[in-house]
């Protein structure tokens, strides 16, 4: 298994040019939940935004804004679709944008006050919220007011915004999956931050994204916006394909890697330890499948039991409780196969994975924890194309298998068994080329402060609608 090699301009880390000891670059980062990773309902989403942060700040050129998770949940596809009635794309975009800047900062620094009021108040702080913000938190990673406040608190938001854009030198798009399909309810509302970006003369790149859409409404406004950016990365190849079919030019593509690959595993305890704490051992295959999608129930089971018969010893581990634990208990819960007791952070779980014999998920990160154990996976269908992506990336030596049915058991039980057989070789060489792609990664990335310091590309937009 190889990696890719990296782009050749790009330093690697440590290695400094003159320009990069004379300043800093000022970076606003759009979906940044660094600051609150540990509350993420999703291993997958911390060990992201974990890794974003070690790979930019690695750079040791830039230093990050402060930013927001989410700007404008309010603006749809919904209201997307009243506003596209009878105009482009961009008309809308322009429109919107064009509101701001007419209404200026009317009433936010009014909101702003609101805003600190509720953060401060006991009305918003005792025990009784603090059980709602942990039930919202569980299910859905942010806390009740937070949630709400930039419904209620528009202008405020709105204006932070653009000051926050206005004093950066370049705007970064961490984009993990939310260019997809799936996710296309908001979709306009992260559109609209790009666009104002670029409408306020900032270059702005995307990043540590996966591209899946086929939508053609979707295409048709994701398009008219991502041509205008300056640069996208990619964080596997199949994205590429789908970057050239919206109209992107070539040489406004790279491809690198998941930030996840980056990320801190530091645990305070020896791996084996570790493991042996939780009854893992080469016996023992984690079974992590995403609860929010369709399965075919009978065949979960059939497998498991399956994979009992040839010796193996299946444990169901999850990287979202909230989520993955009602599937567990659907498919039978303890009474098929023992479950971990609760979900461990993301580091602990790699650290189990080291001492599993396989892992056998239909989620991306699980599969790029395993990568980072150094454990094999066998490759179940993702939601979106990542899962493909991220097994060419690897030039894993085998294929994501198809949906998980009856008429495809013997397929999963034979695959299984081939990966474990190899389970030595197969280790060795994903560990090997999880530290390739981490060692690319930083080096990658030190083209945020390069890209700051340039001049902007023909995508720019070369009015300002407020001066």
């Amino acid at each position: 298994m190889t990696a890719p090699s990296p782009l050749t301009e790009i330093r690697t880390p440590g290695e400094q040019s003159e320009g990069d000891s004379q300043r800093h670059v000022r970076v606003l980062m759009l979906n940044d939940r660094f600051a609150s990773r540990h509350r993420l309902f999703n291993l997958g989403d911390r060990a992201l935004q974990d890794g974003i942060h070690w790979l930019v700040l690695r750079s040791r050129s830039v230093n990050l804004l402060p930013s927001e998770w989410k700007t404008f949940p309010y603006l749809t596809i919904k209201r997307y679709r009243a506003a596209r009635r009878n105009s482009t794309a961009d008309d809308v975009f322009k429109q919107w944008s064009l509101s701001f800047f007419t209404d200026h900062s009317r009433g936010a620094g009014f909101q702003s006050t609101i805003e600190q009021w509720t953060r401060k108040s006991a009305l918003f702080n005792n025990p009784i919220m603090r059980r709602i913000d942990d039930w919202t938190q569980y299910r859905t990673s942010l806390g009740l007011m937070e949630a709400l406040r930039p419904y209620l608190l528009r202008r405020h938001y709105r204006q932070r915004l653009i000051d926050r854009i206005t004093a950066a030198e370049l705007v970064v798009f961490n984009g993990s999956g939310l260019i997809s399909d799936h996710l296309g309810h908001y979709m306009p509302g992260w559109l609209l931050e790009l666009y104002l970006a670029k409408t306020l003369g900032k270059p702005v790149i995307t990043c540590n994204q996966t591209i899946g859409i086929h939508d053609p409404e979707l295409r048709d406004m994701v398009g008219t916006v991502y041509r205008m950016l300056d640069l996208h990365i990619t964080r596997e190849p199949e994205s590429v394909e789908v970057l050239r079919e919206l109209g992107v030019p070539e040489d406004r593509i790279m491809t690198s890697i998941d930030s996840a690959f980056a990320a801190d595993l530091s645990v305070p305890l020896p791996s084996a330890e570790i493991a042996n704490d939780y009854g893992i051992d080469d016996k023992t295959i984690l079974m992590i499948l995403r609860g929010d999608r369709s399965h075919q129930i009978d065949a979960i089971r059939a497998y498991v039991r399956g994979l009992s018969d040839q010796g193996f010893k299946p444990l169901f581990a999850f990287t979202c409780d909230a989520q993955d634990r009602p599937l567990y208990q659907k498919v039978g819960g303890g009474a098929l196969a023992p479950a971990l007791d609760r979900m461990v952070d993301f580091p602990l779980l790699v650290a189990m994975m080291r001492h599993a014999r396989l892992v056998v998920t239909d989620r991306y990160h699980a599969a790029i924890f395993a990568t980072m154990a150094g454990t094999p996976f066998v490759p179940m269908p993702s939601s979106t194309l990542k899962m493909v992506g991220l097994v060419r990336l690897l030039d894993y030596p085998m294929n994501v298998l198809p949906p998980l049915r009856m008429e495809s058991l013997s397929e999963y039980l034979n695959t299984t068994r081939t990966l474990a057989d190899d389970r030595v070789s197969l280790g060795a060489g994903l560990l090997a080329t999880a530290e390739q792609l981490r060692n690319r990664a930083f080096s990658d990335y030190r083209i945020l402060a390069h890209w700051g310091r340039r001049p902007l590309t023909g995508g720019s937009k070369e009015e300002n609608p407020d001066g």
